[in-house]
Parts: structure tokens; C-alpha cells; sequence
């Protein structure tokens, strides 16, 4: 599989990290560890981050936590081990990156059970600015799907997908094989939602002494999301509606804007 991902070919708004040796070996030592460990589910966020994945080659990683000792999951490593590359003479500590941290400092005891990926495992940037992370397309999206079933074949013991954005959601769900044999929630994302509230998501979603906990309450409560990002606003007889941003009443007229 990380052939395969070596032969993606970059472009001049996509970076394939993995023709770096490095960044290969380094996905490959963590998949040969973690898959002796049996995961029961696969957390699928979109792509790498330019702090994160993009210098380690483990999705929600950082340089901080691969070369941390007391991480004790990325520690249990090959003869080889793992490795970062120090691109900045002046930077005396290796780099954090915010949704790592919440990661491996919220579950880290659970994360042996948890298998990290991205629909796209590619960095992703604009056009003439390497730095500027852009969303995926859809098209990458889907292009990228080829690589997660590579990883659900090699990982047999996953049960539950958890997704962290929209888009991801969106692809998976259209696959309706995933759907029939896997149980999918959308945990939704870090960065747009509180710490605690993120990790006991991911908790709900996955028991891990019995796999699955409280999976219809999940539901129930994925359903309710749903159902609140698609209104607009909810209004009164008058029209009226509730401004989050401003938490003020504002008539109709003003829904336009």
C-alpha cells in the first residue's frame, strides 16, 4: 500500500509526502505496530496538516509527540524507528500542532485501539503558496477512498469509522458497501468544537471493552446535528430569528444577510 502512495504523482497544489523515505517509513512503521494491536475503529480526518502529518508522515501526529518518550504507543517501534527531519537550525524543540496534542493528550491510553488516517493522504496547498493548506475537493476525496479500502482490507479487525468533517462523511457514506459493514459516526471536528467535548464523542462511539457503546444514543444525536446545520435559523410567528454571532433577536429582513 505505501507502493501505492509513492506513485501518486505531486502537483503544483498537491505534495506527496510519502516519495520522502522518511515520511514512508515512518507510516510504515506506525501501521506494522498499531496492526499487531488490533484496532477496533479508524478515525478518518481529510488530509495532513502543514505542523502535523505533513512532517512526520503519521496522520495527527506532530514532531513533538513522535519523538516524546512517554508516548508510549509511539514508542513501541521497529529496530528502525521513528524519525523527524529538523528543517529549521534555529527551532531547539521539535514542532506541536494543536489537534495532535488534543489527540494524544485526551486518548492516549485508547489510541492503541484507534487507527489515524486521511481520505487524502496527501498535503494539500494553494496554487503558488506551499505553506496555505486548502480544503480538499471532492474529486481528491474520492481519489483517496482507493487508499482507505487498501487500509480496511489490511485491517480486519476494524469495526466502527469515525469521521471528522462533512466531506469525508459525504464520501464514505456514498460507498454504501462501508456503510453495510461498518458502524460510521461523524464525530465531528476538533477545531470547531471544545476539547472535552470532542474526546467524549470519540468515546461514545467506541467501547473499549465491549466495541460499541451507547451506538443508537450516537445516532440520535448525529441525526439532531444534522438537522441543526441545515436550518438557516429557526424564526417566531413574526419571522423573527436568534443571531448566534451577534446573540441578539433580528427580524426576517435581515436573514438575507
Amino acid at each position: 500500500m505505501i507502493y501505492d502512495l509513492q506513485k501518486y504523482s505531486s502537483s503544483d497544489v498537491v505534495d506527496n509526502i510519502y516519495q520522502e523515505p522518511l515520511k514512508a517509513k515512518n507510516l510504515d512503521v506506525y501501521l506494522t505496530t498499531i496492526k499487531a494491536m488490533k484496532p477496533k475503529a479508524i478515525l478518518v480526518g481529510t488530509s495532513p496538516v502543514f505542523h502535523g502529518g505533513r512532517k512526520t508522515g503519521i496522520p495527527f501526529t506532530d514532531e513533538y509527540y513522535v519523538s516524546n518518550e512517554d508516548v508510549s504507543l509511539l514508542q513501541q517501534k521497529d529496530e528502525l524507528g521513528y524519525a523527524i527531519i529538523n528543517d529549521d537550525e534555529e527551532k531547539n524543540e521539535p514542532e506541536k500542532e494543536r489537534v495532535s496534542g488534543i489527540l494524544w493528550t485526551g486518548l492516549e491510553n485508547e489510541m492503541e485501539h484507534i487507527l489515524l488516517w486521511n481520505i487524502f493522504p496527501f498535503y494539500v496547498h494553494e496554487k503558488g503558496n506551499y505553506p496555505m493548506r486548502r480544503n480538499i475537493t471532492e474529486k481528491e476525496g474520492e481519489e483517496g477512498f482507493h487508499f482507505l479500502e487498501l487500509i480496511l482490507k489490511e485491517f480486519p479487525s476494524i469495526q466502527i469509522i469515525l469521521t471528522t468533517d462533512d466531506i469525508v462523511a459525504s464520501i464514505i457514506r456514498k460507498h454504501k458497501e462501508l456503510v453495510k459493514q461498518y458502524q460510521i459516526f461523524h464525530v465531528g471536528h476538533p477545531n470547531r468544537m471544545a476539547k472535552d467535548k470532542f474526546i467524549v464523542r470519540i468515546k461514545k462511539a467506541v467501547d473499549f471493552k465491549q466495541h460499541i457503546l451507547a451506538a443508537e444514543e450516537l445516532k440520535e444525536e448525529e441525526r439532531i446535528m444534522y438537522e441543526y446545520r441545515r436550518r438557516w435559523a429557526d424564526t417566531d410567528t413574526k419571522g423573527n430569528f436568534y443571531c448566534r454571532s451577534l446573540n441578539k433577536i433580528l427580524p426576517s429582513s435581515m436573514s438575507k444577510y
